[in-house]
């Protein structure tokens, strides 16, 4: 039996724009997009093994956090002060399950087959959102306020795509693994407040990569216990504009250092990568990332033979 828990951001959200325009028989105009707010998964998982070489397990998920989305419209070119301003706000607190199933394949010279399998059945969350546009219109120091909509925390359901996932890794122990993973989320039938998004297509994932161990006991060099490692991926993300999905590629290179009298690693990865397309007047963006980790070993429950 294992079980793991932990907390992980799920969405982030961060954003200033101002667009100018020249509109005919209204004159200069300008919008201003802003929104800031995280939803977080915090998480507990429990996994068993029923038979051998077969595992299954689940997690629970606890969604929670806000999203703020706010737009202000001001006509510059008016003599009085006029603008209008929608302030949009989603509330998640919610639970969710997805599942998991690994199948392991014993093969000679203790070498291993693994194949696993993960889905989440269109998990839906209940939300409370608040919605409120109003119009200013000013002259001097008189300010004339009219509220156009608004609502205020409103029930409401968010439903999460349906997911699934497979993987296949082949390992030759202490000295080989390699991976390859598929992952899909069915966007386009995911509803927010009842309805769909123009902006959300499906998501498809694939990933390859590989781990190599010189020489994972050695004793006299160092270099030999390094876990060499590298990757690519190609996704095609769930967003979509002018008919144009996102796609995203990257390949990845990383070292698995080893510390000294100890089991635990620091890992230290790079990814180049390019998003995106500039095609139908969109932007392609090129990316580098690098990431650090720490993976801490130890062992407890030991029972001391002399205390």
């Amino acid at each position: 039996m294992g079980a793991s828990i932990g907390m992980v951001p799920f969405t982030d959200v961060g954003y200033n724009v101002i667009v100018d325009q020249e509109i005919e028989n209204t004159g200069s105009v300008r919008t201003t997009y802003y929104g800031a707010g995280t939803i977080s998964n915090a998480y507990f998982g429990l996994a068993f093994m029923p038979f051998k070489n077969f595992s299954v397990g689940a997690n629970l998920n606890y969604y929670f956090g806000m999203l703020n989305r706010n737009a202000e419209v001001q006509f510059l070119s008016a003599s009085d002060f006029y603008y209008m301003q929608q302030y949009k706000s989603l509330r998640v607190n919610d639970f969710s399950f997805d599942f998991g199933l690994q199948k392991t394949f014993q093969l000679e010279n203790r070498n291993k087959l693994i194949l696993g399998v993960v889905f989440e059945n269109n998990p839906k969350y209940n939300t409370k959102y608040s919605d409120i546009t109003q119009k200013n219109l000013g002259s001097g120091s008189v300010v004339d306020q009219d509220t156009l909509f608004f609502a205020e925390e409103e029930k409401g359901i968010v439903e999460f795509p349906f997911t699934y996932g497979f993987g296949i890794s082949y390992v030759k122990e202490n000295k080989l693994e390699i991976n390859a993973d598929y992952y899909h989320q069915s966007w386009s039938d995911a509803k927010f407040l009842g309805s769909k998004s123009n902006f959300l297509t499906d998501l498809n994932k694939f990933a390859l990569g590989g781990e190599w161990i010189p020489d994972k006991f050695s004793i006299k060099s160092f270099t030999s216990r390094i876990a060499y490692r590298a990757g690519l991926k190609y996704e095609q993300t769930y967003l979509t504009f002018n008919d144009q999905q996102i796609n995203d590629f990257g390949i990845t290179f990383g070292v698995g250092l080893p510390v000294y009298r100890s089991k635990s690693t620091i890992n230290v990865a790079a990814e180049f990568g390019k998003k995106g397309t500039t095609d139908n007047n969109l932007v392609l963006e090129n990316y580098f990332r690098l990431n650090l980790m720490v993976n801490l070993y130890d062992l407890w429950f030991i029972k001391r033979r002399f205390d």
